[in-house]
């Protein structure tokens, strides 16, 4: 454990390192989390112990401070406000709202103590802009392959979806024992970006919506996932090229038995070279394409209230990272990679290309500009639409989705664009968890705003959201009355998003707008792609 102050001398306790599973090696490879053993009383775990989960190398594109030096970490780091502790834990009247962050990294890199050198992902920032009033854990997931590997000789034979398998661990965890330092277990918000944020979007839809998350508040930004459908075809040839790397190409239940006892060597070789994939559909857990499940509103329906948000500019970072590298061939190179193979000699790329026509008449279809406004659609504000759309109890949003929500259920749902320059994927996550020491970070943390006006921007946003998690109700107002510069109004879903909360270099750096990145239109013909392709593989439930 340690103790820190913050910068308005409030303590805050910090125990690292805590153990939610046992390590997943040897028969726990690609197995569900098992508790952890006990400790010998002569040891005891002092949160200094802590090895990184396995990650893969990311992109050259996203060369960033946040995905540079990652630390040894281990499971989970829980902050809590030194006056709880004080004041009996457990014993204490009033029990805090917990906030559980699940960090990005595209499945493939990441951890909890992710630059907190420069104070990211460190609870002391939130719990110091809540006046002490929350409690944050963090936590660490199987990453890459040893996290995501998937297909259907997993599905017989092991586990798919392992690190999703891994943050509902973290969340149990917290359901029971949270109490023990003064947090409420039955008032817990999930945070999340990118890969985290399209994770929370996964366990909302979890055993076809019927799962309970764990959580019944949710703050998802840039939730960042791509189509994985093809379960026998693309997904398995994935899983089968990793076990050839890993000199395990053997067959059934033998192929996983030479990968749980696999050198760690030959799987972190095979890990880097033979594996890009992601959350897939496991007919089970994830049963089908998870935007087929919202469209289709198979979703969790008690959730309370949940803030979805993008940057401005999500596509320009993953721009050649798919298809080619040549704009005159990239929307057809980049539909051939995503629409499985037996799904592309009908009518659904064309049909595509005739969307994108109508929706983007100023854009040439062979631009650069054309290239990354279809990254962004498929990969974000798509996802974002589906969770506005699932969500919302407007009949517009129903019709569009095709089918009736349960109505007596009505949670609230808030929208963000973050348009701070550059406005590229992750530059809101210093926002999120700023303090002081962010001025004088590196890039992308600098921009074109001033210092000044920079950090006073990052203080609204952050009690924004810090206040979505105090609210009982989930109303990110309720405790920047006086303060806030704009009252944050709920969506309004039309064919672009209403009520969206801008955040902008102009003015107090706030403002209401119509979102239209994300498009009705854009969503529901994409969704009716990922049905069709879904119902043509024979994999429709």
């Amino acid at each position: 454990m340690a103790i820190s102050l913050s910068s308005n001398f409030r303590m805050v306790y910090t125990f690292r390192n805590i153990r939610y599973a046992a390590p997943p090696t040897g028969p726990l490879r690609w197995a569900k989390p098992s508790p952890p053993k006990p400790l010998d009383p002569e040891n005891i775990q002092d949160g200094s112990y802590g090895p990184n989960c396995i990650p893969a190398p990311l992109p050259p594109a996203f060369s960033s401070p946040l995905f540079d030096d990652l630390p040894k970490t281990a499971d989970e780091d829980i902050y809590v406000p030194g006056k709880v502790l004080r004041d009996g834990g457990q014993a204490k009247k009033t029990l805090l709202p917990v906030i559980a962050w699940i960090h990005g990294g595209g499945y493939i890199s990441g951890s909890k103590d992710q630059v907190l050198q420069y104070g990211i992902y460190n609870g002391t920032n939130l719990i110091q802009c809540s006046n002490g009033s929350v409690i944050v854990v963090t936590m660490n997931y199987r990453l890459s392959a040893f996290g995501f590997l998937a297909g259907t000789t997993m599905e017989t034979h092991a586990l798919p979806n392992a690190g999703l398998h891994d943050q509902r661990a973290a969340l149990h965890w917290i359901q029971n024992y949270i109490a023990l330092v003064g947090g409420d277990p039955s008032n817990v918000s999930a945070w999340g970006q990118s890969a985290g944020g399209a994770s929370i979007m996964h366990h909302l839809v979890a055993h076809g919506g019927t799962l309970d998350p764990l959580f019944r508040r949710a703050v998802i930004l840039s939730p960042g996932f791509g189509p994985a459908i093809d379960r026998r075809g693309a997904i398995e040839e994935e899983f089968r090229s990793f076990a050839t790397a890993a000199e395990c190409a053997t067959e059934d239940n033998d192929v996983m038995t030479c990968l749980r006892n696999a050198n760690i060597s030959l799987l972190k070789d095979a890990n880097e070279n033979a594996f890009i994939g992601g959350p897939a559909p496991d007919g089970w857990f994830i049963r089908q394409a998870v935007s087929v499940e919202y469209s289709q509103g198979n979703i969790w329906n008690p959730i309370q209230s949940i803030i979805v948000s993008h940057v401005i500019d999500e596509g320009s970072l993953f721009l050649f990272q798919n298809g080619s590298n040549n704009n005159s061939t990239f929307l057809d190179d980049y539909l051939q990679s995503i629409i499985p193979k037996y799904a592309q000699s009908g009518d659904i790329i064309p049909r595509i290309k005739a969307l994108y026509k109508t929706a983007y008449p100023d854009q040439d279809m062979a631009s650069a500009e054309m290239a990354i406004t279809t990254i962004r659609d498929v990969l974000f504000t798509c996802n974002i639409r589906n969770v506005i759309d699932a969500y919302s109890s407007s009949s517009s949003a129903s019709s569009s989705i095709g089918h009736t929500r349960d109505l007596s259920i009505n949670p609230t749902i808030y929208a963000v664009q973050y348009s701070l320059p550059p406005g590229t994927h992750g530059v809101d996550v210093p926002a999120l968890w700023h303090t002081d020491s962010l001025q004088e970070s590196p890039s992308p943390f600098n921009n074109t705003t001033s210092a000044a006006n920079i950090m006073k921007i990052w203080t609204h946003y952050q009690t924004y959201l810090i206040s979505h998690a105090r609210s009982r109700t989930g109303n990110p107002n309720t405790f920047g009355d006086g303060y806030n510069p704009i009252e944050w109004p709920t969506v309004q879903p039309a064919e672009y998003v209403g009520n969206t909360l801008n955040v902008t270099e102009t003015g107090d750096g706030f403002e209401i707008i119509d979102d239209v990145q994300v498009r009705m239109s854009v969503s529901r013909m994409w969704n009716g792609v990922w049905e069709d392709i879904t119902r043509l593989g024979g994999y429709a439930v």
